[in-house]
C-alpha cells in the first residue's frame, strides 16, 4: 500500500460468521433472470417469477451456484458414508497407513479410549469401519459392543462432500457429472464468470482452505490450505481475490493484535493467479498481497470490472492511541493503482446494514441487508438511499439479491405474523425499484414450509 495511506484498514464483523452463521444465499437466480434455485432442508427446487413450482431435483443439496449459460449449475451435497470399501478411495495412502494403525491398537483394547480431540473420534470411526470390513460387522459389534453402547449416536460413520455439475433443465443421472469428493467439508462454492472454474470453500482453520476445480473435471489445484475467506473471481475469470488470516497460534501476529478488546487477527487481502493470458489452467498458483489489515471476520469481497475491489472496513491509525475515536464503518475500494478510497455515502450507515452488499449487473448500485430483515439499495453516483424492507424482530431468512440490474429478491416478512407453527413466516418477494409499493411474491402459493427448527422457536417464543 502505498505510504499516503496512513491507516490500516480494520474489519468489523463478528466472529460466528467466520463459522458459517451467516446468511446463507441458498436462493440464487440464475445470470439471466429467469430461473430460481434453491435448498430447503437439503432438497433443491427451482421456480420461475410467477412461483411455478419444480420437484424435487436433488437431496442431501448443500450450495448451488448457476454457470454463465443460465442451463447448467454447480452443487455441492452431502452424503454419509458407512463402509470402509467407500471411504479407502478418499483417503491418501498417509491416511490409510495411520487409520491402519489405529485399528490394529483399537482391536486389540476392544475399547475406544476416551479423547477429546474431535480428529481422534473421527480416526476412531474411520478404524472401526474398516475393521467392521475386515472381520465382518457382526463380530466387530460385538468386539466392541460395551464401547459402542456408551456412545451417544451411531459410530462408525463418515460424511463425503462432493461437488457435481448439473444439468438443472434435465436433472437425468446421465446429464449430471461427478467433479470432485472428499472428506473436508464444503462451505462456499464461487463458479467463474468464464464458467470454466469453480472455487471451493474448504472448513479448515480458523476460516476456510481455498482450492479450485475446472468444470471439465480435469485441473485441481490448491490456493491455500486454511485460515482464507470466502474467495471472489475478478470479473476476467483468471484471478481470485481472498482475505488470509495467521494461524491462530501464530505467537509474531497475535502479538500484534492490540489495538481494539477484540482483539482483531491480522489478515492480508491477497490475489491468485488461476489461469494465464490465453485463458489455461496453471500448474503452480502464487498468491500476491494486496493489503495488510487488522481484522475480526471474514469480510465479503466484490470485485468490479475495472479491477477493483470493495470490501467493508473501519480505517485506524496505527498504533491506537488511547484518545483515538473509533472510526465509522464504511465501504471501501481497493484500486489497481494501490491507492484506497471509501464509498462516498456508506460511513453513514447502520454499521449491521453493509456487512452484506451486492453490486447489481452495471455496478450503478449497491444492495444493502442487515441480519434483521432490512434491505435498501443505494445509488452509488448520487449516493442516495432507496429503503426496501424495515428491520423487524425477525432475522435475515437468506441473502437477498438482485434478480436484474433494477430488481431485488429478498424474503419479506408476513404482516401479521402466523400463528402456528407450520406456516412460513416469510414470502419470496420480487421488488422494481420503480415500484417498490408493489411486490410480487413469488411463494405465495406454495406447499412446503420453507422453515427450519430455529424459526418455529422464535415464532412460539415470540408468539
Amino acid at each position: 500500500m502505498p505510504s499516503k495511506i496512513k491507516y490500516i484498514l480494520s474489519f468489523a464483523l463478528c466472529l460466528a460468521a467466520l463459522s458459517g452463521c451467516s446468511p446463507k444465499d441458498c436462493y440464487v437466480w440464475s445470470p439471466n433472470g429467469q430461473i430460481l434455485a434453491f435448498i430447503d432442508d437439503g432438497n433443491l427446487r427451482t421456480t420461475d417469477t410467477k412461483g411455478n413450482l419444480s420437484q424435487i431435483k436433488s437431496t442431501d443439496s448443500i450450495i448451488c451456484r448457476w454457470m454463465p449459460d443460465s442451463r447448467h449449475a454447480i452443487l455441492a451435497a452431502s452424503s454419509t458414508i458407512t463402509q470402509w470399501k467407500d471411504l479407502e478411495p478418499l483417503l491418501t495412502k498417509s491416511e490409510q497407513d495411520m487409520v491402519t494403525d489405529i485399528a490394529g491398537k483399537l482391536w486389540a483394547l476392544s475399547d475406544f479410549p476416551q479423547t477429546k480431540s474431535e480428529d481422534e473420534i473421527v480416526r476412531q470411526e474411520m478404524a472401526y469401519m474398516q475393521l467392521s470390513q475386515k472381520y465382518g460387522q457382526d463380530a466387530a459389534s460385538q468386539r466392541f459392543k460395551r464401547a459402542l453402547e456408551a456412545k451417544a449416536r451411531s459410530f462408525g460413520r463418515a460424511t463425503a462432500y462432493s461437488l457435481y455439475l448439473v444439468d438443472m433443465v434435465d436433472t437425468d443421472d446421465k446429464k449430471t457429472k461427478l467433479l470432485s469428493r472428499n472428506l473436508q467439508e464444503i462451505r462456499d462454492i464461487r463458479v467463474s464468470p468464464t464458467g470454466k472454474m469453480v472455487a471451493v470453500a474448504l472448513q479448515k482453520g480458523f476460516g476456510h482452505g481455498i482450492s479450485v476445480v475446472s468444470t471439465d473435471g480435469l485441473y485441481r489445484a490448491d490456493v491455500t490450505v486454511a485460515d482464507a475467506g470466502i474467495p471472489a473471481w475478478t470479473t476476467d475469470g483468471k484471478a481470485l481475490m481472498y482475505f488470509q488470516y495467521p494461524p491462530l497460534k501464530d505467537e509474531a501476529a497475535l502479538a500484534q493484535m492490540h489495538d481494539t478488546s477484540e482483539r482483531p487477527f491480522l489478515a492480508t487481502l491477497k490475489r491468485a493467479q488461476i489461469v494465464d493470458e490465453a485463458g489455461a489452467p496453471l500448474s503452480q498458483i502464487a498468491s500476491k498481497d494486496v493489503i495488510r489489515a487488522f481484522a475480526d471476520d471474514v469480510t465479503v469481497v466484490r470485485c468490479l470490472r475495472d479491477g477493483s475491489a470493495v470490501f467493508h472496513a473501519r480505517p485506524r491509525e496505527y498504533p491506537v492511541s488511547a484518545q483515538a475515536k473509533t472510526a465509522p464503518l464504511a465501504l471501501y475500494r481497493f484500486k489497481q493503482d494501490g491507492t484506497v478510497t471509501q464509498i462516498a455515502g456508506t460511513s453513514n450507515l447502520p454499521p449491521d446494514l453493509i456487512k452484506n452488499f451486492e453490486y447489481n449487473a452495471d455496478e450503478s448500485k449497491i444492495l444493502l441487508a442487515g441480519k434483521q430483515g432490512q434491505v435498501a439499495v443505494m445509488d452509488v453516483a448520487s449516493s442516495k438511499m432507496q429503503d426496501i424492507a424495515a428491520a423487524g424482530q425477525h432475522q435475515m431468512q437468506f441473502q437477498p439479491q438482485w434478480r436484474t440490474a433494477d430488481e431485488i429478491c429478498y424474503a419479506a416478512i408476513k404482516d401479521p405474523l402466523p400463528t402456528d407453527k407450520t406456516s412460513r413466516i416469510w414470502d419470496l418477494a420480487l421488488v422494481r425499484l420503480k415500484d417498490p409499493a408493489h411486490p410480487v411474491y413469488v411463494s405465495k402459493d406454495w406447499q412446503i414450509p420453507l422453515q427450519n427448527p430455529s424459526e418455529a422457536k422464535q415464532l412460539d417464543e415470540n408468539n
